[in-house]
């Protein structure tokens, strides 16, 4: 089996929040805007977003964090998303980090995001990771 990588975004932040920087690979032209870290966030709150280049099927290697003051309503709160469809849950229950990879087809270029489903606690803060693989 031979795998090919067309084209890899990515997108980065510290936790301290300062930019790693967003890089973009082989042929890829834009990335959408970075908003982590993200202290105390709203519901629906964008933490983390890298633009596809083209339509295709990608991987994403997503690694999100939750620091700060964490309560139980900061547990299973943040969704990897690609116009507002779900891909998955991108944190789990009684998980500080989390790290995975996630493969899906999409029909056009579109951004894919790691967004709160609710409100986070007061105090705490939210970060991700996005690294997006075409794969031919």
């Amino acid at each position: 089996m031979t795998v090919a990588r067309a084209s890899q975004i990515v997108v980065a932040v510290n936790p301290d929040g300062t930019n790693i920087g967003t890089t973009g690979g082989f042929s890829s032209t834009s990335v959408g805007s970075n908003s982590a870290p993200t202290t105390s966030p709203g519901a629906s709150a964008v933490i983390a977003t890298a633009s596809t280049t083209s339509a295709g099927t990608w991987l994403a290697d997503v690694t999100t964090n939750v620091g700060g003051t964490v309560l139980a309503a900061d547990e299973a709160n943040l969704n990897l998303v690609n116009g507002g469809q779900i891909i998955r849950l991108a944190n789990g229950t009684g998980s500080a980090s989390t790290r995975f990879s996630a493969q899906f087809v999409l029909a056009n270029a579109a951004p894919i995001q790691v967004n709160t489903v609710g409100a986070g606690t007061a105090g705490s803060i939210y970060s991700a990771t996005i690294v997006l693989t075409r794969v031919i």
